[in-house]
């Protein structure tokens, strides 16, 4: 890929910053393809869930692309940082468009529409005047990029195009493919130059050195081979590298992938191992799927399947970065403390917590998480495993009480302002269970069954001021409850002032007005409960406020 960027700047508000940055981060699925930006500033990313672009040295997603456009199978980004492309992965065969997107926005600029399959590979010119792609139709294709129009269209390849890339002038393009060649194309006339035989299976991965000496190709049985484009002579065959690879700016590097998430460096001279990495296993393994060098070659970068991404110094081996997190295949359940500063994820058998600021992971502990939601204070945190609620210390992670009594799945929880009570929703289909529950916090106690509904309860809320309890369901409609005796009254507040030759009595959280001459002596209502209480006192009184 050609790749470039000058200047990328999140267009994200203040408010949700946080949560974009971040809940984004945890639901990339399986990764693709990336690549570094021209300046080593950025990096872009492709998978499961469209496309993302982070900042290389902090790990701040910018901007995510097409997240609901499914699957792409490869990105790239123009010189200028402005665009981005994409290409599609969808195996349905609905969709054989390459997308180009705003990268200031996040928006779509435009389809480049006439392949007649998946679109596998893309790059841009370097001066990012035209784009390149490969399909599933066994040609390539070159567009225009400021009008989308079509200029070219490569043809000779027996089987899926499944990578390209654009010699470092923009005059030459070189394809990989199921054929098991790569090729070599003159762009003025579109005229084949080279073809470059020998791998015993597909080619997945192609990359022409700065200088247009040297070709790097991978095939899909983890061999990588470095050619002189002179002659298309193989200079060197490593063996069981990876079927990811690419080579170093310079040609000196080839960095390789493998599908048992290690991550290798080569001397291209020689094919001399200098450096193994071990990737992130992931939930499921997967290995390794995207490989790629910074500009400078200093650092290397390598995702894996479950959307893992690392960078390491290519020099001394260090590792420079990680971003982590969950496999989206079984990624549940996500909340946000009410203060920003911690993110909770949930999936089958475990929830974890994160430091919302730069991604850090802070606990981890077992649980089934289909719901999470934190307490007012953000001390606690409730999940909703099967036919139960759980309350969890945030700090450790501790089980503090299981709210059972539910014999249908809960799907929706909720805390009260004050976090004293929480409410809970059970999803049970017609005959089974379909009500909401009322819970003690402090000690998990049922305090009150709500039963109306003729379906599921999938969403419970409470008033800002506790006092009613909100559930709707399956059945069309939602209801109010009155809760108010459940919630703890505070106790009142006594305010006594003099005005203009008189005595004025306030007071909070309701109640009656009581007055005495003694302070054991009998107390009765005042004669009007006006708050506040006015009136002309001569000699001594004492008030008090009874429930």
């Amino acid at each position: 890929m050609s790749l470039g960027a000058t200047s990328l700047v999140p267009a994200l508000d203040a408010q949700g910053t946080v949560v974009t940055q971040w809940l984004r981060k945890f639901g990339l699925g399986t990764l693709e393809s990336g690549a570094y930006s021209a300046n080593g500033q950025f990096i872009v990313t492709s998978g499961n869930w469209g496309a993302h672009v982070w900042q290389a040295d902090t790990g701040l997603l910018l901007r995510s692309l097409g997240d609901q456009d499914g699957p792409m199978d490869a990105v790239a980004i123009s010189p200028d940082g402005s665009l981005v492309a994409t290409g599609t992965g969808n195996w349905n065969g609905s969709d054989f468009t390459a997308k180009l997107w705003r990268t200031a926005d996040g928006t779509l600029d435009r389809a480049l529409t006439g392949h007649a399959g998946m679109v596998h590979g893309i790059a841009f010119s370097p001066t990012g005047d035209r784009v390149l792609t490969g399909s599933a139709d066994k040609t390539a294709k070159v567009w225009r990029t400021s009008d989308g129009a079509l200029l070219q269209t490569l043809t000779g390849h027996n089987g899926r195009v499944f990578a390209v890339a654009f010699s470092r002038d923009g005059t030459q393009a070189v394809t990989g493919s199921y054929d098991d060649t790569a090729r070599l194309w003159r762009l003025s006339d579109g005229k084949l130059l080279k073809t470059f035989e020998g791998h015993p299976n597909s080619v997945l991965t192609v990359a022409i050195s700065s200088d247009a000496t040297k070709l790097m190709t991978a095939d899909a049985w983890d061999n990588v081979r470095l050619w002189r484009v002179s002659d298309a002579g193989l200079i060197r065959e490593i063996k069981d590298a990876g079927m990811e690879a690419a080579l170093s700016p310079d040609g000196n590097l080839i960095l390789s992938g493998r599908s048992d998430n290690t991550v290798k460096l080569w001397q291209a001279s020689d094919g001399a191992l200098l450096r193994t990495w071990e990737g992130d296993a992931g939930l499921y393994g997967g290995g390794i799927r995207l490989v790629a060098f910074s500009p400078d070659g200093t650092q290397a970068l390598a995702g894996s399947q479950d959307a893992s991404l690392n960078l390491w110094r290519t020099t001394e081996g260090s590792l420079v970065r990680r971003l982590r997190g969950h496999n989206t295949r079984l990624l549940e359940a996500v909340a946000v403390s009410p203060d920003g500063g911690t993110i909770a994820t949930g999936e089958k058998g475990n929830i974890r917590t994160w430091r919302a600021s730069d991604g850090e992971l802070l606990g981890s502990f077992p649980g089934y998480a289909r719901v999470l939601q934190f307490s007012p204070d953000g001390s606690m945190l409730l999940s909703c495993p099967a036919n139960a609620a759980t309350l969890r210390r945030v700090s450790d992670g501790t089980l503090v009480s299981t709210l059972s009594g539910h014999t249908g799945p809960v799907f929706s929880v909720a805390f009260s302002p004050d976090g004293s009570l929480a409410l809970t929703g059970a999803s049970g289909n017609v005959g089974g269970d379909q009500t909401a529950r009322l819970w003690r916090v402090s000690d998990g106690t049922l305090l009150r069954t709500l039963v109306a509904h003729r379906d599921g309860v999938f969403s419970v809320a409470f008033s800002p001021d506790g006092m009613k309890a909100l559930s709707g369901a399956w059945d069309g409609v939602a209801l109010t409850w009155d809760v108010s005796d459940l919630v703890p009254k505070p106790a009142p507040v006594l305010t006594i002032q003099r005005a203009a030759g008189k005595v004025q009595v306030s007071w909070t959280g309701g109640g009656t007005l009581q007055q005495s001459d003694r302070v054991q002596g009998d107390f009765a209502p005042v004669p009007t409960q006006t708050n506040p209480y006015e009136i002309d006192l001569v000699g001594t009184a004492f008030f008090r406020v009874v429930r």
